[in-house]
């Protein structure tokens, strides 16, 4: 068997990352945290991370940060929990988590999961909510379900039981 190509390999994922306006990039820019978690993990698995620019990167990650604490998967797009594990894998990988308030990324990831003990015949809702978590408006956006929208409080997802 041969042996892996690393830099053949090293070099795809570094052009990928360049390649913000081909029709792929555009059409995926709302998953870019995600691609940057794989890209940049197998870089390190192949112990060439020192083959992208590390403040490019952490400077990026911060800007996909919301006042909310959670991270967007590129800059303009909304929170997600998905995007939030990525940029927090990142910063790990990099050893830059002292960049984070950790109480206030926890309490993000606690009102972006709560939706799953809210609702969890849901696969995906809408939250229209003011930047300081207080009233919340969820929106079911799921297939084949037909449930009215709910109004809740920080309180009450902080203080849902798990299924």
């Amino acid at each position: 068997m041969g042996e892996l190509a690393v830099d053949k390999h090293v070099q795809y994922i570094i052009s990928v990352e360049k390649r913000k306006d081909s029709f792929e990039s555009v059409v995926m820019e709302h998953l870019r945290m995600n691609g940057a978690y794989w890209g940049l993990t197998t870089l390190d698995l192949l112990g060439r991370l020192n083959a992208v620019n590390a403040n490019e990167v952490l400077s990026w990650i911060m800007k996909c940060q919301h006042e909310s604490s959670g991270f967007a998967g590129n800059v303009g797009h909304d929170p997600h929990i998905l995007y939030t594990l990525s940029a927090v894998q990142v910063l790990a990988l990099f050893d830059k988590l002292d960049v984070l308030d950790i109480e206030k990324v926890a309490n993000c990831i606690l009102w972006l999961s709560a939706f799953l003990h809210v609702w969890p015949e849901i696969s995906s809702v809408l939250a229209l909510r003011n930047s300081s978590f207080g009233e919340v408006i969820l929106i079911p956006i799921s297939p084949n379900v037909q449930i009215a929208p709910k109004i809740i409080t920080l309180k009450q997802i902080t203080t849902q039981k798990k299924y």
